[in-house]
């Protein structure tokens, strides 16, 4: 059971590691950064601020939803 919860761990870092070198990932993650200790605690809804982090959720979204890099599933499972 650790074993295999160890490799699924990796794989999560591994996928994440791939999102960070992608480069409209990354600007956009130091993007929702920004946004997030500009404004810290929570944000009213339809506010300038909610829909700045929509935009920059959509984006890092667009770029994880990427099927070229699937994640895959840990043998030690």
């Amino acid at each position: 059971m650790l074993a295999c919860q160890k490799a699924i761990r990796i794989e999560k870092l591994k996928r994440y590691a791939n999102l960070v070198l992608n480069d409209n990932y990354y600007k956009a993650s130091k993007e929702l950064n920004a946004l997030r200790a500009d404004n810290p605690g929570s944000m009213t809804v339809g506010s300038e601020v909610e829909k700045q982090f929509n935009v920059i959720m959509s984006r890092m979204r667009e770029v994880s939803t990427d099927k070229s890099a699937p994640m895959e599933n840990p043998t030690a499972c």
